[in-house]
């Protein structure tokens, strides 16, 4: 029983740092989806602005 347990462990362990080296590279692209996201907002403000009806 504590074999399976500890084989989970490790299977979640691996998940995890798996995770950590995706966050290393994907801070850099959350920045990028985040100022793709601002530039979409401001870009239907401005058109909402302009009088189009414009919505996500």
């Amino acid at each position: 029983m504590f074999a399976k347990i500890d084989k989970e462990f490790c299977k979640c362990k691996r998940i995890i740092d798996f995770f950590k080296d995706i966050t290393k590279f994907s801070n850099f692209f959350m920045m990028f989806f985040f100022l793709k996201i601002m530039g979409i907002l401001m870009f239907a403000t401005i058109l909402e602005i302009k009088g189009f009806n414009f919505s996500l």
